[in-house]
């Protein structure tokens, strides 16, 4: 009833904690499989909460994530890998959230819960940005330059951390080398879809934009840039892309 109630009306969040109090006080009598699928209705029900502006819904997501690996529920079966997705949702989220400890934590005990041709390439990527989220830059690119990009399902993350860090350690010819093979790949590639290469191409063309204004071989007003930044609707990256503007126009 209370998942029903949830669903078909989202904007009343009381129905969501009632479903989260109700099946936690009862979660042992479930099996795993169960506990699985209701996990995952209470994860996807926080991220369009938090989507939508309800920001605190983020800290209940890496909870609902929390008690998923707390009572092996992180996949259905014994059997069954952690899906990848939700692996980089959690990592991602305690990054968000400076949960680094927790997140270094995670790294260590659950990346071998992947499957074992994702687990060298998740590892490094994960500790790339941990590293990057407490300035440890080196470190960072140690770490990303070890994962082998060829056959990575997530090469636009590595390709938008490493431009964050060549920028961040000021190697900008590699920056923009960088930029120039991203935009053929962007142009190119059949494995994006469209609605993500949006956010995508906004972000390298003002990553462009801040790189160039750095190494002066642009004279754009950053408060111009910064003003467009924050009007973008599909951006990937802004808090770091705002954060670099404010460090242009201070």
């Amino acid at each position: 009833f209370y998942l029903l109630k949830m669903n078909y009306e989202p904007e009343e969040p009381d129905y969501y904690y009632c479903m989260r109090d109700l099946f936690y006080k009862n979660i042992k009598e479930f099996e795993r499989d169960e506990k699985y699928i209701i996990l995952n209705h209470l994860v996807s029900y926080c991220i369009d909460t938090w989507e939508n502006g309800n920001i605190k819904f983020r800290n209940e997501s890496l909870d609902v994530y929390k008690k998923m690996l707390e009572t092996d529920a992180y996949s259905s079966s014994e059997n069954e890998s952690m899906h990848v997705m939700t692996y980089r949702n959690i990592i991602q989220n305690a990054l968000v959230l400076k949960e680094f400890k927790w997140a270094e934590y995670f790294i260590e005990n659950y990346t071998g819960c992947l499957e074992s041709e994702l687990c060298d390439n998740m590892r490094n990527l994960s500790y790339g940005n941990l590293y990057f989220k407490i300035n440890n830059f080196e470190k960072s690119l140690e770490h990303y330059s070890k994962i082998k990009n060829e056959f990575f399902i997530f090469k636009t993350d590595v390709k938008n951390s490493l431009l964050r860090v060549y920028y961040e350690l000021k190697y900008f010819e590699s920056a923009f080398a960088l930029v120039d093979s991203y935009k053929h790949y962007l142009a190119n590639s059949t494995e994006i879809s469209k609605q993500l290469k949006v956010g995508l191409r906004n972000f390298l063309n003002y990553y462009f934009e801040i790189l160039k204004i750095t190494t002066k071989t642009s004279k754009e007003n950053p408060e111009f840039i910064r003003k467009k930044i924050e009007k973008e609707s599909k951006l990937t990256s802004r808090e770091w892309l705002l954060q670099k503007s404010d460090e242009l126009i201070k």
